[in-house]
């Protein structure tokens, strides 16, 4: 996101979230995902993402076993969309 200037949960080729997990090879059955940016910290993204109804039930969501977080800094941030720090939580349960 940060690379390519935008913010959404569609990537930048169009894909899902699905999508893309499936293509590192998780056979998953279910999966979240949730997006932040402008927090400076790790307390901070996941404090915005408690205070969202959606957000929160994701992370509180029955099931979830794995979960992978990523981070990236653009200082500067140049492009239109710029937050200069960008989040992104992924929770998933493989079918198994």
């Amino acid at each position: 996101m940060a690379a390519q200037d935008f913010f959404s949960h569609t990537g930048a080729d169009g894909s899902t979230m699905g999508r893309r997990l499936t293509q590192t090879g998780y056979i998953w059955g279910l999966v979240a995902e949730n997006i932040a940016a402008g927090q400076k910290n790790p307390s901070e993204a996941l404090q915005t993402w408690i205070d969202s109804p959606g957000h929160r039930h994701n992370i509180l969501m029955k099931g979830v076993i794995h979960i992978g977080l990523a981070h990236v800094r653009r200082d500067p941030d140049q492009g239109e969309v710029s937050f200069e720090d960008y989040w992104v939580l992924v929770l998933a349960t493989p079918i198994k």
